[in-house]
């Protein structure tokens, strides 16, 4: 009589638990958990010769005992009804309380953090079979439920990011100017992940030394530069293989890969996923590991890395999906506080310019932040 999957069962014992695990193969594991004071009880129970330690042991049960096995186990079943609710065991009750009755208790009590701790139940879930989808709004779908506070030392465009690539979302902060607030979501929903927005570039009237020179000074791990003109104009690439002390004295335009030679793509042929074309790109072109991205005027407007793209590549295969909106932009919120014009009203005009504002950069969520939600103010 094989069985197609796993079961489980759990029983309770006087002295502790006992964990019995059918598994594929007709193999049954049984682990006491308890201290070795139900010793006779589990033997009664599982018919098995077996002296439980106080750490525990595990028994395997072969094919031949399974028939028997299945018969003891069904009349240890029998015998102790709560194996298999979500009631807490008499055990549990002695260190344990249901959320009412503990907080009904302590009403008296100040608690921190470290006097609490969770007891879940018995649970036949497992963790692979979870699904952490959650719906805030019509629209808005986070992979983890987790939300970043609205704190200035928690969360700006960086932690947003961050919370956004793992799924979660990240409430922006108002204590700042309301320009800067803008400035902070923008960079999160302009947030190209891999895309080198700013990349370092160089004037083709330079010198080879003045790079060697910003090299050292900054601390660039690269050496390889876009080289532009005045108006930000691709004109080539300065390739790393050039930019060393014998060469300090000649023009960056003399050592340039022109751009005639440079293969770039522009900023419409992205599409909606940005590093998958990235990588096509790269995949088709296997001698190059820089990605110039131009605009309509050939003006450079970003640089995709061949080491980035493959880390991001990687990523990709993680547990947790970045969180998107419908154009492929990062997920961010951001919070807006009750402001008070020279009267102490309401400044209405004011927090729904500002909101507005918010709503054109592609915020998802705002939030009231206060610290009295339930004054009239608020309600």
């Amino acid at each position: 009589m094989p069985f197609k999957k796993a079961r489980r069962f759990r029983c309770i014992t006087k002295g502790g638990r006992i964990q019995a695990d059918f598994k594929l193969k007709f193999e049954l594991r049984i682990r006491c958990l308890s201290g070795g004071r139900d010793e006779g009880h589990s033997r009664s129970c599982f018919q098995a010769w077996k002296r439980f330690g106080a750490e525990g042991a595990w028994v395997d049960f072969s094919k031949d005992n399974f028939n028997f096995l299945l018969v003891s186990v069904a009349e240890a079943l029998a015998s102790f009804p709560m194996a298999v609710n979500n009631e807490p065991n008499s055990l549990d009750h002695e260190f344990y309380l249901r959320a009412n009755d503990f907080f009904s208790s302590n009403k008296d009590c100040a608690l921190t953090f470290d006097d609490l701790s969770l007891a879940t139940l018995y649970s036949e879930i497992l963790p692979r079979d979870t699904q952490l989808e959650t719906k805030l709004a019509e629209g808005l779908e986070l992979h983890l439920p987790i939300v970043s506070a609205d704190m200035d030392t928690v969360t700006e465009s960086r932690m947003a990011i961050a919370m956004a690539h793992n799924g979660g979302m990240g409430l922006i902060h108002y204590n700042m100017s309301e320009k800067e607030q803008l400035r902070e979501v923008s960079r999160v929903k302009n947030h190209v992940h891999g895309l080198i927005k700013d990349p370092i570039t160089v004037l083709p009237g330079q010198v080879i030394g003045d790079v060697i020179e910003l090299i050292e000074r900054k601390g660039f791990p690269f050496s390889t530069f876009p080289v532009v003109d005045e108006q930000g104009k691709l004109i080539g690439l300065l390739p790393g293989s050039v930019v060393r002390p014998r060469y300090s004295g000649r023009a960056v335009r003399e050592a340039l890969t022109p751009r005639s030679e440079i293969i770039s793509i522009s900023e419409d042929e992205l599409g909606n996923d940005p590093i998958a074309r990235a990588d096509e790109f790269f995949a088709e072109h296997p001698r190059i590991d820089k990605l110039m991205v131009v605009d309509a005027h050939d003006c450079l407007a970003g640089l995709f890395t061949l080491s980035d793209v493959d880390r991001i590549t990687q990523e990709r295969r993680a547990q947790f999906k970045t969180a998107r909106d419908s154009k492929f932009r990062l997920i961010c919120g951001a919070a807006v506080s009750a402001t008070r014009d020279a009267f102490g009203e309401l400044d209405k005009d004011r927090i729904s310019a500002h909101i507005g504002e918010l709503v054109e950069r592609g915020i998802d969520a705002v939030a009231v932040s206060t610290a009295h939600g339930l004054s009239l103010i608020h309600i």
